[in-house]
């Protein structure tokens, strides 16, 4: 029986391991090599770091291929102490010595995924990864590169610099910068010769902070990929962003009123309709896009697809975990309109923890129902007519009970019209239509 590389603990002997080489590096200090590395992947989810050091280094670097198939034997391994960690499910490493066995093999079967990635959603890479020594992978598409250049840095030596700036479907941007020898080591004109849109994935990042928003650092161990074959991927190009607009539903497609019929599916996006109450009174507020993310912990996009939470009586935890909890909320008003009886809005800028305030209590308030709406970037925030008791709070500590129009998670009731190009399965178009209605629920807690 083949050797699960979960089971596989430090400080262990093992006779032999069967994986795929998923990915391949080698770490470079002032330009010369200092170790081959490479991460084994099993059919079983399991994957785990192999290390040669530089007098062992040729030989696995003539040996082992990104991509292939190989059996592993005689090997030891040890615990991973570096400063950067690539794979975190497994803190073992492989010590791949002379004396280690190395022999290629035919593909593994059940099938073993060519790449190893583990993504982060754009609104949670600086909470998630920030001071991480587990380095980050993302994927977007390419809307900016900036040339090679040398720049000083602490003001003692020049260094070389490259920068990207990555958009993800929702049309949010992040910057990469590839520093020292990766920066040296990119192939513009392999870039180049791309047709577009050009998606990367990044792999292998150290996440820094700069005025507030991430910036992924390349390390010894970063890695990039041009248009891979993997999900992920051909999502970017069904989903290209274009605007931001309501969409509306007719004679079986989804139009844009500046675009007209869309070619490509819409994005879910956040939009919310709160209930919010002091424990003396109650009013309404609009919590939408970055700010829903931040507040939930993710993007709607990756509740959605990634989670599969398509079932509008299924609330996902991250939000029901925000039931009945004081908070503090920065406000400001948005535009007059008809179809709030000319009535200002209160849009939600910000929210905070607030525990000072224990003992109020929420108001039993009435369930108020909120229409839908949908709205494209080709993107859509996601808006259905659930509504979910949750407390946060004002300046003044007061709790306050949130009824979300559970803008999150709609299901439509009817089929969208797609062109050859464009495909995802029933489950995930049912999710993009938001003007389906579907019966009320209330949670509270």
């Amino acid at each position: 029986m083949a050797l699960p590389i979960k089971e596989i603990k430090t400080y262990h002997f093992y006779p032999s391991l069967r994986a795929r080489a998923c990915r391949v590096w080698i770490s470079k200090f002032n330009g010369q090599p200092r170790s081959f590395n490479c991460v084994f992947v099993d059919n079983q989810g399991g994957a785990i770091q192999g290390l040669a050091k530089a007098r062992d280094l040729p030989t696995f670097a003539a040996t082992i291929i990104e991509g292939n198939h190989y059996e592993i034997k005689g090997f030891y391994t040890y615990e991973n102490r570096a400063v950067n960690i690539v794979v975190a499910a497994n803190n073992a490493i492989i010590d791949l010595k002379s004396n280690t066995k190395i022999a290629a093999i035919e593909p593994i079967q059940p099938y073993v995924p060519r790449y190893y990635f583990k993504f982060i959603d754009y609104a949670n890479i600086i909470t998630n990864s920030k001071g991480s020594r587990i380095l980050t992978d993302v994927i977007g598409r390419l809307k900016a590169l900036q040339p090679l250049e040398q720049v000083m840095v602490r003001g003692k030596m020049l260094e070389n610099k490259r920068e990207f700036m990555l958009e993800n479907i929702c049309g949010e941007e992040l910057h990469i910068t590839l520093w020292g020898d990766s920066a040296q080591d990119f192939d513009e004109l392999a870039l180049r010769n791309l047709p577009s849109p050009v998606i990367i994935a990044f792999a292998g990042f150290r996440v820094t902070e700069f005025k507030g928003k991430p910036n992924l650092n390349s390390t010894d161990a970063s890695l990039w990929y041009f248009n891979p074959d993997i999900p992920e991927c051909s999502t970017y190009k069904h989903f290209c962003p274009k605007c931001n607009k309501k969409l509306s539903w007719g004679e079986n497609i989804y139009t844009c009123v500046d675009h007209d019929a869309i070619t490509s599916l819409p994005v879910p996006w956040f939009r919310l309709e709160c209930i919010v109450t002091d424990g003396e009174d109650v009013t309404n507020f609009l919590l939408f896009g970055k700010t829903a993310e931040n507040f939930f912990g993710s993007s709607a996009y990756h509740y959605v697809y990634d989670k599969k939470f398509i079932d509008p009586s299924v609330i996902p935890p991250a939000m029901a975990a925000k039931l009945n909890k004081s908070m503090i909320f920065q406000l400001r008003f948005g535009a007059f309109g008809f179809t709030t009886n000319n009535r200002c809005e209160i849009i939600i800028t910000n929210i905070f923890d607030d525990t000072t305030n224990k003992n109020i209590h929420p108001l039993e308030t009435p369930l108020i129902e909120a229409k839908s709406s949908t709205t494209s970037k080709t993107s859509t925030p996601l808006s259905s007519t659930k509504q979910v008791l949750i407390g946060p709070c004002t300046p003044q500590n007061t709790i306050t009970q949130l009824k979300i129009a559970s803008s999150s998670l709609k299901t439509p009731s009817r089929n969208i019209s797609l062109n050859k190009e464009t495909s995802l399965n029933y489950e995930a178009r049912r999710a993009l239509d938001f003007e389906a209605t579907t019966q009320q629920l209330s949670v509270a807690t």
